[in-house]
């Protein structure tokens, strides 16, 4: 079992070497910027990288492992790297951030309640604690599953993720990628503060 994990983490940090070698002053190709998307299971990274994408909603599965598109906005692109939310993979998250990467989006589930914040509190922090983080990195919080009853407010979020702890630069966007709300908001957001970063 531990050869099998050792392996799939090498093809991810070759797969990630790969991915970092597409730069800007490559021919014909535009600025590049490279976006991790994490979070626990279920809390809807994938139904929002479906969306960002312009997938059906319905064809969400949990990603195993990891899954990467590239999405052309404005002048720029965006190389999402969707990381499975299960607990064996969350171990793995610290080794897809490096000097290559721009933006962590880190997808929580709104309407979970307090007590699944802050497990998703402890992963990120565990995770920015134990990976090289570049200082200019931006972090975009995605409060999920807006559509639901019983969410947690803009502040609950803010005070259970321990968002002020954080380094990096870092802002928060409400969604729902089932009514597909504030999808359009994340990458106007990501380009804004990406550009500003250049």
């Amino acid at each position: 079992m531990l050869r099998r994990w050792k392996k799939v983490l090498c093809v991810c940090f070759f797969a990630f070497l790969g991915a970092g070698m597409v730069t800007s002053e490559s021919p014909n190709v535009e600025e590049y910027f490279h976006v991790c998307l994490m979070g626990l299971n279920d809390a809807g990274k994938t139904a929002n990288f479906n969306s960002l994408l312009g997938r059906n909603f319905t064809e969400t599965r949990p990603t195993i492992g990891f899954d990467v598109s590239d999405v052309k906005y404005k002048d720029v692109v965006f190389a999402f790297w969707d990381l499975g939310g299960q607990c064996k993979i969350k171990g793995l998250w610290r080794h897809y951030l490096g000097d290559t990467t721009h933006a962590i989006v880190f997808v929580i589930d709104a309407a979970a309640g307090m007590e699944r914040l802050k497990v998703a509190s402890r992963a990120m922090h565990e995770m920015f604690q134990k990976a090289i983080i570049p200082k200019e990195l931006f972090v975009l919080i995605l409060a999920n599953k807006q559509d639901l009853e019983g969410k947690l407010s803009s502040a609950e979020i803010i005070d259970g993720l321990n968002l002020l702890e954080l380094k990096n630069e870092w802002d928060l966007l409400e969604t729902s990628a089932k009514d597909y709300v504030g999808i359009s908001q994340i990458l106007d957001s990501l380009y804004q503060k990406l550009n500003k970063n250049k």
